[in-house]
Formats: structure tokens, C-alpha cells, sequence
């Protein structure tokens, strides 16, 4: 999984922000809080991620708040094939 490739892919959307959360299991936050996304910028990040190997947590969740305009980070993890 490289994580370089989806901080990439961040940044051609032009979202700020990317970190990798301070847990023991591996997991990093894209976008920065209030500072939402619109829905073809969210729905393009979340198919990104998903053809870059890695998964969302919460995904029904995000795509809700996505439809909306009111998606401001998303989770993301390694997906476990």
C-alpha cells in the first residue's frame, strides 16, 4: 500500500490537509475540519482511494455526507485483503 499515492491524489484535488492519526493500528485522515468538500470532489476522493488499495471507515456514512456537501475528512485504512 503506498500511502505517498493517496497523499498525492489529495492534493490533485486540492484538499488540505493529510496525517497519519498517532494509534497503533495504521490509519490516516484526509481533509481538514469545516472545511468542506463538494460532492464531485468527495466522490472522486472516495473512488481514488478505494482503486489505490485502501478502504474508508464509516463509508455509508461519508457518502451521505458527501450527497449533501457537508463531507469534511475522511478516514482512511489499509484495506485487509
Amino acid at each position: 500500500m503506498n500511502v505517498d499515492a493517496v497523499k498525492a491524489l489529495v492534493k490533485a484535488l486540492g484538499i488540505k490537509g493529510f496525517r497519519k492519526l498517532k494509534l497503533k493500528r495504521e490509519l490516516y485522515v484526509a481533509g481538514k475540519q469545516c472545511s468542506f468538500m463538494d460532492k464531485d470532489t468527495a466522490t472522486s476522493l472516495i473512488k481514488g482511494i478505494y482503486s489505490l488499495g485502501f478502504e474508508i471507515e464509516g463509508l455509508t456514512t461519508c457518502l451521505e455526507l458527501a450527497d449533501k456537501g457537508l463531507l469534511d475528512t475522511v478516514t482512511i485504512k489499509p484495506r485487509n485483503d
